[in-house]
Protein backbone atom coordinates (compact mmCIF):
# COMPACT_ATOMS: atom_id res chain seq x y z
CA UNK A 1 0.00 0.00 0.00
CA UNK A 2 2.77 2.21 1.28
CA UNK A 3 4.87 2.43 -2.39
CA UNK A 4 8.08 3.57 -2.62
CA UNK A 5 8.83 6.40 -4.75
CA UNK A 6 11.50 4.74 -6.89
CA UNK A 7 13.30 1.11 -7.32
CA UNK A 8 16.59 0.24 -6.05
CA UNK A 9 18.89 -0.95 -7.89
CA UNK A 10 21.88 -3.28 -5.91
CA UNK A 11 25.17 -1.54 -5.66
CA UNK A 12 23.75 2.08 -6.48
CA UNK A 13 22.68 5.37 -3.64
CA UNK A 14 19.27 5.27 -1.95
CA UNK A 15 17.92 6.83 0.88
CA UNK A 16 16.27 3.82 2.57
CA UNK A 17 18.33 0.93 1.14
CA UNK A 18 22.31 -0.28 1.13
CA UNK A 19 23.53 -3.10 -0.01
CA UNK A 20 25.81 -4.84 2.07
CA UNK A 21 27.63 -7.59 -0.35
CA UNK A 22 26.40 -8.52 -3.40
CA UNK A 23 28.14 -11.81 -5.45
CA UNK A 24 27.86 -14.72 -7.57
CA UNK A 25 24.37 -14.06 -7.67
CA UNK A 26 23.29 -13.76 -3.86
CA UNK A 27 22.58 -10.23 -2.16
CA UNK A 28 22.27 -8.76 1.30
CA UNK A 29 20.80 -5.33 1.14
CA UNK A 30 19.64 -3.34 4.51
CA UNK A 31 16.08 -1.99 3.86
CA UNK A 32 15.80 1.48 6.88
CA UNK A 33 12.05 1.87 7.56
CA UNK A 34 11.80 4.61 10.30
CA UNK A 35 9.85 6.96 7.73
CA UNK A 36 7.15 3.85 8.61
CA UNK A 37 8.26 3.76 12.14
CA UNK A 38 4.82 5.10 13.72
CA UNK A 39 2.62 3.12 11.22
CA UNK A 40 4.74 -0.34 11.94
CA UNK A 41 4.41 0.57 16.02
CA UNK A 42 0.62 1.12 16.01
CA UNK A 43 -0.07 -2.41 13.55
CA UNK A 44 -1.33 -0.25 10.76
CA UNK A 45 1.86 -1.87 8.88
CA UNK A 46 2.73 -5.44 9.39
CA UNK A 47 4.43 -6.56 6.15
CA UNK A 48 6.42 -5.22 3.37
CA UNK A 49 6.79 -7.19 -0.42
CA UNK A 50 10.07 -7.96 -1.91
CA UNK A 51 10.54 -8.30 -5.67
CA UNK A 52 13.47 -8.60 -7.38
CA UNK A 53 13.47 -7.71 -11.45
CA UNK A 54 16.27 -10.32 -12.31
CA UNK A 55 18.83 -9.26 -15.16
CA UNK A 56 20.39 -12.42 -17.20
CA UNK A 57 23.98 -11.49 -18.94
CA UNK A 58 25.90 -13.16 -21.46
CA UNK A 59 29.81 -12.48 -20.66
CA UNK A 60 30.12 -13.33 -24.52
CA UNK A 61 27.51 -10.37 -25.45
CA UNK A 62 28.60 -6.11 -25.21
CA UNK A 63 27.13 -4.55 -22.20
CA UNK A 64 25.00 -2.40 -24.19
CA UNK A 65 23.29 -5.28 -25.97
CA UNK A 66 19.75 -5.30 -26.26
CA UNK A 67 18.73 -7.41 -29.25
CA UNK A 68 18.41 -11.18 -27.09
CA UNK A 69 15.62 -10.42 -24.44
CA UNK A 70 15.18 -13.53 -22.53
CA UNK A 71 11.93 -13.78 -20.58
CA UNK A 72 12.74 -14.12 -16.74
CA UNK A 73 10.59 -15.14 -13.89
CA UNK A 74 10.47 -11.95 -10.99
CA UNK A 75 10.95 -13.24 -7.59
CA UNK A 76 8.40 -12.04 -4.96
CA UNK A 77 8.16 -12.58 -1.14
CA UNK A 78 6.70 -11.26 1.80
CA UNK A 79 7.71 -10.42 4.99
CA UNK A 80 6.20 -10.35 8.37
CA UNK A 81 7.78 -7.22 10.30
CA UNK A 82 5.89 -8.43 13.77
CA UNK A 83 7.15 -12.25 13.51
CA UNK A 84 10.19 -11.66 11.83
CA UNK A 85 9.67 -13.96 9.07
CA UNK A 86 8.76 -14.72 5.56
CA UNK A 87 5.14 -15.04 5.22
CA UNK A 88 4.65 -16.96 2.08
CA UNK A 89 1.41 -17.96 2.25
CA UNK A 90 0.24 -14.23 2.68
CA UNK A 91 -0.46 -14.01 -0.92
CA UNK A 92 -2.26 -16.90 -2.27
CA UNK A 93 -2.35 -16.82 -5.57
CA UNK A 94 -5.59 -15.52 -7.64
CA UNK A 95 -4.31 -16.11 -11.32
CA UNK A 96 -2.61 -19.12 -12.67
CA UNK A 97 0.40 -17.34 -14.62
CA UNK A 98 0.73 -20.44 -16.85
CA UNK A 99 -2.53 -19.62 -18.27
CA UNK A 100 -1.57 -15.91 -19.20
CA UNK A 101 1.44 -17.49 -21.07
CA UNK A 102 -0.58 -19.47 -23.59
CA UNK A 103 -1.60 -15.81 -24.79
CA UNK A 104 1.37 -14.15 -24.19
CA UNK A 105 4.12 -16.47 -24.70
CA UNK A 106 5.36 -15.20 -21.41
CA UNK A 107 4.35 -12.92 -19.06
CA UNK A 108 5.14 -9.10 -19.50
CA UNK A 109 6.91 -9.49 -22.50
CA UNK A 110 4.70 -7.68 -24.84
CA UNK A 111 3.62 -4.72 -23.02
CA UNK A 112 6.57 -4.45 -20.10
CA UNK A 113 10.37 -5.44 -20.44
CA UNK A 114 10.59 -9.14 -20.16
CA UNK A 115 12.23 -9.04 -16.38
CA UNK A 116 8.85 -9.04 -14.69
CA UNK A 117 7.37 -12.46 -15.61
CA UNK A 118 6.07 -15.67 -13.30
CA UNK A 119 3.67 -13.91 -10.48
CA UNK A 120 1.36 -11.51 -10.82
CA UNK A 121 1.74 -10.47 -7.52
CA UNK A 122 5.03 -8.55 -8.24
CA UNK A 123 2.59 -6.49 -10.52
CA UNK A 124 0.71 -5.49 -7.82
CA UNK A 125 3.89 -3.14 -6.27
CA UNK A 126 3.38 -0.68 -9.01
CA UNK A 127 -0.40 -1.20 -9.68
CA UNK A 128 -1.38 -0.14 -6.42
CA UNK A 129 -5.01 1.17 -5.79
CA UNK A 130 -3.71 4.36 -3.92
CA UNK A 131 -3.61 6.09 -7.83
CA UNK A 132 -6.21 6.32 -10.23
CA UNK A 133 -5.82 4.55 -14.06
CA UNK A 134 -3.66 7.32 -16.08
CA UNK A 135 -4.09 5.62 -19.36
CA UNK A 136 -7.25 4.04 -18.47
CA UNK A 137 -10.19 6.38 -17.72
CA UNK A 138 -13.08 5.39 -14.95
CA UNK A 139 -10.70 2.68 -13.87
CA UNK A 140 -7.80 2.50 -10.94
CA UNK A 141 -4.43 1.30 -11.29
CA UNK A 142 -4.42 -1.33 -9.21
CA UNK A 143 -3.72 -4.47 -11.35
CA UNK A 144 -6.90 -6.03 -10.97
CA UNK A 145 -8.67 -2.89 -12.59
CA UNK A 146 -6.27 -2.59 -15.19
CA UNK A 147 -5.86 -5.69 -16.08
CA UNK A 148 -9.78 -6.32 -16.68
CA UNK A 149 -10.59 -3.31 -18.56
CA UNK A 150 -7.34 -4.20 -20.86
CA UNK A 151 -9.20 -7.47 -21.75
CA UNK A 152 -12.38 -5.81 -22.04
CA UNK A 153 -10.46 -4.31 -24.59
CA UNK A 154 -10.71 -0.37 -23.39
CA UNK A 155 -8.96 1.78 -25.26
CA UNK A 156 -5.97 3.89 -23.75
CA UNK A 157 -6.44 7.60 -23.76
CA UNK A 158 -9.19 7.85 -25.58
CA UNK A 159 -9.04 11.99 -25.05
CA UNK A 160 -5.95 12.36 -26.98
CA UNK A 161 -7.47 10.65 -30.33
CA UNK A 162 -9.09 12.81 -32.86
CA UNK A 163 -11.93 10.78 -34.90
CA UNK A 164 -11.76 13.39 -37.74
CA UNK A 165 -9.18 10.75 -38.84
CA UNK A 166 -10.68 7.96 -40.52
CA UNK A 167 -7.94 5.48 -39.59
CA UNK A 168 -8.56 6.28 -35.83
CA UNK A 169 -11.70 5.90 -36.31
CA UNK A 170 -11.18 2.60 -37.59
CA UNK A 171 -8.39 1.47 -35.55
CA UNK A 172 -10.30 2.60 -32.58
CA UNK A 173 -13.62 0.14 -33.65
CA UNK A 174 -10.99 -2.42 -34.43
CA UNK A 175 -9.48 -2.59 -30.69
CA UNK A 176 -12.80 -1.87 -29.22
CA UNK A 177 -15.08 -4.20 -31.10
CA UNK A 178 -12.46 -7.39 -31.00
CA UNK A 179 -13.74 -10.44 -29.20
CA UNK A 180 -10.79 -11.17 -26.50
CA UNK A 181 -9.99 -14.95 -27.02
CA UNK A 182 -10.89 -16.78 -24.05
CA UNK A 183 -11.24 -14.08 -22.24
CA UNK A 184 -15.30 -13.47 -22.18
CA UNK A 185 -16.63 -11.91 -19.42
CA UNK A 186 -18.23 -15.03 -18.05
CA UNK A 187 -14.51 -17.08 -18.54
CA UNK A 188 -12.86 -15.72 -15.61
CA UNK A 189 -11.03 -18.97 -15.02
CA UNK A 190 -9.26 -18.72 -18.37
CA UNK A 191 -6.70 -16.69 -16.03
CA UNK A 192 -8.30 -16.56 -12.78
CA UNK A 193 -7.51 -19.87 -10.70
CA UNK A 194 -10.77 -21.48 -9.53
CA UNK A 195 -12.79 -20.24 -6.77
CA UNK A 196 -10.46 -16.88 -6.82
CA UNK A 197 -13.18 -14.59 -8.36
CA UNK A 198 -16.13 -14.23 -6.45
CA UNK A 199 -16.96 -10.38 -5.44
CA UNK A 200 -14.05 -9.79 -2.70
CA UNK A 201 -14.79 -9.07 0.56
CA UNK A 202 -15.29 -5.31 1.59
CA UNK A 203 -14.02 -5.88 5.13
CA UNK A 204 -11.07 -7.26 3.76
CA UNK A 205 -9.73 -5.59 1.00
CA UNK A 206 -8.92 -1.53 0.97
CA UNK A 207 -10.61 1.17 -1.00
CA UNK A 208 -9.18 2.36 -4.67
CA UNK A 209 -8.73 5.78 -6.84
CA UNK A 210 -10.37 5.66 -10.11
CA UNK A 211 -9.61 8.01 -12.67
CA UNK A 212 -11.89 10.78 -13.93
CA UNK A 213 -13.23 10.77 -17.41
CA UNK A 214 -11.28 11.44 -20.12
CA UNK A 215 -11.72 14.76 -22.13
CA UNK A 216 -14.54 14.14 -24.87
CA UNK A 217 -12.55 13.49 -28.42
CA UNK A 218 -12.30 15.52 -31.18
CA UNK A 219 -14.97 14.21 -33.88
CA UNK A 220 -16.58 11.85 -31.23
CA UNK A 221 -20.11 12.87 -30.15
CA UNK A 222 -19.81 11.56 -26.93
CA UNK A 223 -22.57 10.42 -24.35
CA UNK A 224 -19.89 9.58 -21.59
CA UNK A 225 -18.61 13.34 -20.37
CA UNK A 226 -17.41 14.74 -17.06
CA UNK A 227 -17.09 12.05 -14.63
CA UNK A 228 -15.43 13.13 -11.95
CA UNK A 229 -12.53 10.55 -9.93
CA UNK A 230 -13.68 8.18 -7.00
CA UNK A 231 -12.99 6.45 -3.97
CA UNK A 232 -14.69 3.29 -4.70
CA UNK A 233 -14.64 -0.10 -3.06
CA UNK A 234 -12.86 -3.57 -3.69
CA UNK A 235 -16.05 -5.13 -5.60
CA UNK A 236 -16.37 -2.38 -7.58
CA UNK A 237 -12.70 -1.92 -8.54
CA UNK A 238 -12.27 -5.56 -9.43
CA UNK A 239 -15.59 -6.88 -10.54
CA UNK A 240 -16.78 -3.83 -11.79
CA UNK A 241 -13.98 -2.94 -14.03
CA UNK A 242 -14.82 -5.23 -16.56
CA UNK A 243 -18.37 -3.82 -16.68
CA UNK A 244 -17.40 -0.52 -16.64
CA UNK A 245 -15.06 -1.00 -19.83
CA UNK A 246 -17.78 -2.88 -21.85
CA UNK A 247 -19.86 0.44 -20.74
CA UNK A 248 -17.44 2.69 -21.66
CA UNK A 249 -16.63 1.19 -25.31
CA UNK A 250 -20.59 1.11 -25.74
CA UNK A 251 -20.67 4.98 -25.11
CA UNK A 252 -23.44 3.81 -22.75
CA UNK A 253 -23.86 6.60 -20.36
CA UNK A 254 -27.01 5.86 -18.42
CA UNK A 255 -25.90 2.21 -17.89
CA UNK A 256 -22.42 3.24 -16.73
CA UNK A 257 -24.30 5.94 -14.01
CA UNK A 258 -26.49 3.29 -12.86
CA UNK A 259 -23.83 0.63 -12.61
CA UNK A 260 -22.12 2.97 -10.39
CA UNK A 261 -25.18 3.54 -8.22
CA UNK A 262 -25.49 -0.12 -7.75
CA UNK A 263 -21.75 -0.87 -6.82
CA UNK A 264 -22.33 2.13 -4.30
CA UNK A 265 -25.02 -0.13 -2.66
CA UNK A 266 -22.98 -2.93 -1.47
CA UNK A 267 -19.58 -0.27 -1.09
CA UNK A 268 -19.28 3.02 -1.45
CA UNK A 269 -18.46 5.57 -4.24
CA UNK A 270 -17.24 8.95 -2.75
CA UNK A 271 -16.20 11.78 -4.97
CA UNK A 272 -12.14 12.11 -4.97
CA UNK A 273 -12.66 16.12 -5.02
CA UNK A 274 -9.02 18.10 -5.80
CA UNK A 275 -6.80 15.55 -3.40
CA UNK A 276 -7.79 12.31 -4.32
CA UNK A 277 -4.99 10.67 -2.17
CA UNK A 278 -6.37 12.61 0.95
CA UNK A 279 -9.30 11.50 -0.02
CA UNK A 280 -8.55 7.96 0.24
CA UNK A 281 -6.69 7.95 3.24
CA UNK A 282 -9.64 9.49 4.91
CA UNK A 283 -11.55 6.52 3.93
CA UNK A 284 -9.23 3.93 4.99
CA UNK A 285 -9.02 5.25 8.33
CA UNK A 286 -12.90 5.54 8.72
CA UNK A 287 -12.69 1.86 7.67
CA UNK A 288 -9.82 0.71 10.16
CA UNK A 289 -11.57 2.63 12.30
CA UNK A 290 -14.56 -0.19 12.83
CA UNK A 291 -11.93 -2.53 13.41
CA UNK A 292 -9.69 -0.95 16.88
Amino acid sequence: MFQPKNEFVVGTKHPRLTTVSAANGQWEVVADLSAWSNLIANNTVRRVSIAVLPALKDPGLPANATDNLVALNAPFRTFDIRANAFADSFYKPVVDAQKCNKCHDALAVTFHSPNRGGNVAVCRLCHTPTSGGSHLEMQSRSIESYVHAVHSMQYFDIGDLNFTDPVVSVKYAEHTEMPFPKHGITNCESCHVKGTYEVPDQAASLPGIMSASDPTPKGFDRNIKNVPSYVVGPASRACGSCHRAQMIVEDASSELIAFNQHAKQGGYLIESGSNARNTLMQVIDEIMALFD
